[in-house]
């Protein structure tokens, strides 16, 4: 798998278009593959990369859907 790499991509994503309609908000781009082979001919997604994809998605889900830290007050 590739490694993570916090700077701007250098291929075209949806993000450029997305982030005139956002206001502002942080557009992030994230998914398996390596962007060496992104939109080439053989274009493929390692299995590996698709795994860790899934868990790492997976993970974000579980912590939106738990409740908020912090105390909480009664109605």
């Amino acid at each position: 798998p590739a490694a993570v790499r916090p700077t701007p991509a250098t291929y075209f994503t949806d993000a450029s278009v997305l982030v005139r309609v956002v206001g502002g908000a942080p557009v992030v781009v994230w998914g398996p593959g390596t962007p060496a082979v992104m939109h080439a001919v053989d274009e493929y997604v390692e299995v590996a990369e698709v795994e860790q994809a899934a868990a790492a998605f997976s993970a974000v889900i579980a912590r939106w859907n738990e409740p908020p830290a912090g105390p909480r007050r009664e109605p």
